[in-house]
Formats: C-alpha cells, structure tokens, sequence
C-alpha cells in the first residue's frame, strides 16, 4: 500500500506543478526553477515524514483500499470481513467528524431536494 500511495501522491504533485499555468512573470521563474526532480524530492521527503506519523498516514490513504486491506488481514488471520453498512451502522455521532457532519448533512438535503426547476 505504501508504493501505491506514494506513486498516486507523486503522479498528482508532478502534474499540478508542471502543468499549472502561473498568473505572473514571477510565478513562471518560480514554476521553471522547479524541475521533477525537486518536486519528486520534496514529495518524498513530505510523504516519508506523513507516514511515519500514524494520523497523518490514515489522512494519506484512500479509504477504499484501506478498507480493503484491513479485510484481506480480517478475513486471513480471523476468517471474517466487515462491509461498509456494518461499519456506518456501529458509528457513534460524536466519532463523525464535523466537517464530515456538514458534507453528510449536505448531500442528504441535495439528495431530498429533487429536480431543480430551470
């Protein structure tokens, strides 16, 4: 998991500083003195030290695939695997969040609202 998150980290740092377009002359001298090799080595630096931090590294990882790996672990060492309603269903409201409370809270009244009339 560790390779893939630092390639996905490094493929999206490389693009968002060699493709992005700079708004001033200072910025493009800024953009041209930074070449992949400075940007590969400050993403590895900053992804070496948000690893070894365990809150830092759960804020890296894509959920998906942590959750994938923690039931590949269930399922090899205890024979069993939890699904994301589990999950959801045994969630306290003050374990949420609550900047995760007001995208939630968002998406149920977008979801309610219905067709838009135009």
């Amino acid at each position: 998991m560790r390779f893939d998150v630092s390639a996905q980290l490094l493929t999206n740092r490389s693009r968002y500083y060699l493709q992005r377009t700079p708004s001033d002359a200072s910025s493009i001298t800024q953009r041209r003195s930074r070449d992949a090799s400075s940007i590969t080595r400050d993403m590895l630096e900053r992804f070496e030290a948000d690893w070894g931090n365990l809150e830092r590294r759960l804020s890296i990882v894509p959920g998906k695939s942590a959750l994938s790996e923690l039931n590949r672990r269930l399922q090899q060492q205890l024979g069993v695997s939890i699904t994301p309603p589990q999950i959801i269903s045994h969630l306290r409201s003050d374990e949420i969040s609550e900047a995760l409370r007001v995208i939630l809270v968002d998406l149920d009244t977008f979801a309610g609202s219905g067709p838009t009339d135009h």
